[in-house]
């Protein structure tokens, strides 16, 4: 009977924990976008920034997100809006474009890690985010068209 009590509350504890973080995620950021956009494209990168994704929590676009444990991608302390920032940023990496720049942040995290920010972003492609390729090249048109020209020819994803 004891051990009988003694599951029934961990299981109450641990439905606890997924329900508070679940309510977390969805108030630390811009609500989930729920309208499915298919394909390679702005608008699909777009909807994964703020839902699948779950990009919001970190980041911020402008005032849209949480930007306090990330850079904030749109124009503010960190610099220009995104596009305009990973083509400086590639410059000064030694990278061909800002594309590369972007490519490389999402594949290897660790690779740029922005001054004044802890190397903490996790890989996009794996738990506990899990994008496909198409998803993760969706999400740099989506940072492309942040101030800059959107190029999916260009977005040449590593194998991984």
């Amino acid at each position: 009977m004891n051990f009988l009590k003694i599951a029934i509350f961990t299981i109450m504890i641990i439905a606890l924990f997924v329900y508070v973080s679940e309510v977390l995620t969805k108030i630390s950021g811009q609500a989930v976008v729920t309208v499915a956009v298919e394909g390679v494209n702005p608008e699909a990168g777009e909807a994964i920034f703020w839902g699948k994704g779950k990009c919001h929590t970190c980041h911020s676009i402008g005032g849209q997100g949480s930007a306090i444990r990330c850079p904030n991608l749109g124009e503010g302390s960190q610099g220009p809006i995104m596009a305009i920032r990973a083509e400086e940023r590639a410059k000064e990496q030694g990278l061909k474009s800002g594309t590369e720049y972007l490519i490389e942040s999402l594949s290897e995290p660790g690779a740029y890690v922005v001054e004044g920010f802890k190397n903490e972003m996790p890989l996009v492609y794996k738990p506990p985010i899990l994008l496909q390729p198409d998803e993760i090249k969706a999400v740099i048109s989506y940072l492309q068209s942040l101030g800059g020209e959107v190029d999916i020819g260009a977005i040449k994803l590593p194998e991984v």
